[in-house]
């Protein structure tokens, strides 16, 4: 019997669009967002930002592991596993990215989601 071979290990670099993040950080200016906060609440738009500014400016491989891990962790704490995917997803297609491959690394991190069945419903 043949052992399964061990899927190489992704790192959030290998998951986010980086093109389309290095797009929302352009021109950023975290200090004004912070005085624009004084007078209205954040958007989520806002908050994409913010994590598209803070992974580019990084070049450090574990830090932005850390990044992606510490923020799918938060956003899908207590949810079901359904509920997990949905998040997760959003948030891949926010980030003009590939939802399998945001997946696969929640996984890697521990995130409970819906086993994948290979029937087709359709």
């Amino acid at each position: 019997m043949k052992k399964k071979q061990k899927q190489e290990q992704l790192h959030a670099i290998d998951v986010v669009n980086w093109d389309y993040l290095c797009g929302l950080s352009e021109n950023f200016d975290p200090n004004a967002l912070e005085e624009e906060l004084c007078h209205r609440k954040i958007t989520f738009e806002d908050g994409l930002r913010v994590f598209a500014y803070d992974f580019t400016s990084t070049a450090n491989e574990d830090i932005r592991d850390r990044m992606l891990r510490d923020v799918l962790r938060n956003a899908t704490q207590s949810h079901s596993s359904e509920s997990a995917s949905l998040v997760i997803s959003t948030f891949a297609k926010a980030l003009n990215s590939e939802v399998a491959l945001f997946m696969e690394f929640a996984k890697q991190c521990g995130i409970k989601l819906p086993r994948q069945t290979t029937d087709d419903p359709c």
